[in-house]
Parts: C-alpha cells; structure tokens; sequence
C-alpha cells in the first residue's frame, strides 16, 4: 500500500475519532442539561407567540440526530390567549423531534434548525367575528426577534400521523386532512418563501362553502410540491406540477389569499383521462346527482 494512503487512512480516522468522540461529549451535556435545554428550546419557540407553548417533557433523541442533536418533545399543547371561547388547540401532539444546532449548543443558545411533529392535530380557527387563533404569531419584523438581532430560521418541518384542521366560520370554510407524512423544506428570502414538499394525505373534507358540501371526500392525495408565499400580498402560489389524485394523474395549481380579509382563490386542475366514476368522488353533491 502506498505511504500517502496509509496517512490518509490514518487522518480519516483520526478525524472520525475526534468526532465521535465530541459527539459523546456534547451528548453527555446535553443529558446532563436537560432542564435547561428544555427551557432555552421552549423560550425560542415562545419568542414569537403571544400564547402558552406547554411541554410536558424532553429526552434526547441523540441517534436520530448524529452527527448533530436532536432532542424529543413529548406531549406539546400550544393555545391562544382565548381558548377558554373556543377550546381549539392550535397545536396538539404526542411527540416533536427538534434538531438543535450544533454550534449554538456550543454557545449556549441553542437554535432550532428543524422540527418534526408526530401523532397530533393541528387547528387553525376563525370565528364569525374573524378573530383568528393564529393571531398568537406576533408579527415581527422577518428574520429578527425583539431585540433586533437576526436570527435563524427552522427550515425543515416534517409531519407524521397529523391531523389539519382549517376551519373558517366568518367564510363558511372548512379543510379537514389527515396527514400521513409530509417533508418540508423551506427557503426565505426578502418577499417571503418559497418551498417543496412530498406529501401523502387524505382529504376528509374540502369545503369553500360549508353550505354546499365537500369536494373531494374521502380522498387520498399525493404530491412532490413546489410553492411560495408572499408576505406583502399574504398570497400562496402553487404553479402547475403533478399530483395523483385518487386513483387518477392530474396536474394542479393555484393562487390562494390568505389575509384576514381575503379568501379569494384560483385553482388550475387538469387531467388527461379520468372514468365518470372516478371524477363523481371528487365533486360535490349536488353536481354529483346532476350527473347521475
């Protein structure tokens, strides 16, 4: 074997040792710094709210996380100032796995990178008065906190066994999802995000007008995802791409408003074949016995 091999072999090791072996460190500190480390994580996800954020308990979730850390979160409850009138959790689940940054570890001020939220539900709720629970997000200046210091962003959320609930009293609205899994990666810039998911969910109910009934019931969706949102226009861009519908190919986009005062929308679906039977599932009822 050649000589500058046998010293890159030895460099390589030498290199894994000492990241093993920091790893080891770092994970022992973090075991011994639960308490801590639970209060530094649940003071950055409160930063930005003007709710309670509870969390019943943390262990590190240090296999999952390597080479960096990554902790386990169990049985998370966020609400807003006024769940007492309307008794939806924004958020409720049994377990989140948080990665934390490796070097602001090292610092002592751990930053969220990436936060995966298992068996739980998520509800956003809109009263007729067009109070919203989401008003619990503070709206900050993007990419600062209230110091004025720049800070990092979560960039990856996933979802796994999570229910999402839209309900919208003020517009007759209501969006009901049961998401199997969803993976997303999120980029910031200076006009808002833009980002891709793959998703497998089932849509329970799709109703724009709770009046007339829901689209697409009972029906599974799955999607790789490009989208953007727009923070001056509160608009939701989707550009045409494809997604399996049922048992059927399509080829979806949209715009979506998503401001307090809006609910305008613009949705694109084609396909290039789909039987009666099938297309029926997918209407709403009305238009469904028309057809028959």
């Amino acid at each position: 074997m050649p000589r500058w091999i046998k010293i890159l072999l030895k460099v390589t090791v030498i290199f894994f040792a000492l990241v093993v072996v920091s790893w080891i460190a770092i994970a022992a500190y973090v075991h011994s710094h639960k308490k801590a480390l639970l209060d530094s994580i649940t003071a950055q996800l409160n930063e930005d709210l003007t709710g309670t954020l509870k969390i019943e308990k943390m262990e590190p979730g240090l296999i999952r996380g390597f080479p960096g850390i990554s902790v386990t979160l169990k049985n998370i409850v966020l609400r807003d100032s006024l769940w007492n009138r309307h008794r939806h959790d924004v958020l409720n689940a049994k377990e989140a796995f948080v990665s934390v940054d490796l070097f602001s570890l090292l610092t002592g001020n751990p930053t969220i990178k990436n936060i995966s939220i298992h068996d739980g539900q998520l509800y956003f709720f809109t009263d007729s008065q067009g109070y919203t629970n989401t008003d619990l997000f503070k709206k900050a200046t993007p990419g600062t906190n209230t110091t004025g210091v720049k800070k990092k962003r979560i960039n990856k959320i996933d979802l796994i066994n999570v229910r999402l609930i839209l309900e919208n009293q003020m517009r007759s609205k209501y969006f009901d999802f049961n998401i199997a899994s969803f993976k997303g990666k999120i980029n910031y810039n200076p006009s808002g995000w833009k980002a891709t998911a793959k998703m497998n969910t089932l849509v329970n109910r799709l109703e724009f007008n709770t009046n007339r009934g829901s689209f697409m019931k009972n029906t599974r969706v799955k999607a790789d995802l490009d989208m953007s949102f727009d923070t001056q226009t509160h608009s939701l861009n989707i550009p045409m791409q494809d997604m399996k519908i049922g048992e059927d190919a399509f080829e979806v986009g949209g715009k979506f408003s998503l401001g307090k005062d809006q609910s305008d929308f613009a949705l694109d679906i084609k396909t290039p074949g789909i039987t009666l039977d099938n297309a029926q599932k997918l209407l709403l009822p009305k238009i469904i016995a028309k057809l028959r």
